[in-house]
């Protein structure tokens, strides 16, 4: 993986906030608001329902974790 990649994914992570919001989400994922907020939608996704707050809240340490569960590629095992 070239250096440059990891170097701005990790510049990327630090300038998250805590709690997220989509727009965030869409941002770092490089994908429309739109499908973003599809996303959030999935029950696998990690969101916290605030009560009496309509806005979608995401945890930054919970989307880290299932971000990097999502796009971890198993490499092939030996024989």
């Amino acid at each position: 993986m070239p250096t440059e990649y990891c170097e701005d994914t990790k510049s990327k992570i630090a300038a998250l906030p805590v709690s997220m919001q989509v727009s965030d989400v869409a941002e770092f994922l490089g994908i429309a608001r739109a499908t973003a907020y599809k996303l959030v939608k999935s029950p696998v996704f990690p969101t916290v329902n605030l009560p009496g707050i309509k806005r979608v809240v995401v945890p930054k340490q919970r989307f880290l974790e299932w971000y990097f569960e999502a796009y971890t590629v198993e490499q092939p095992q030996e024989k």
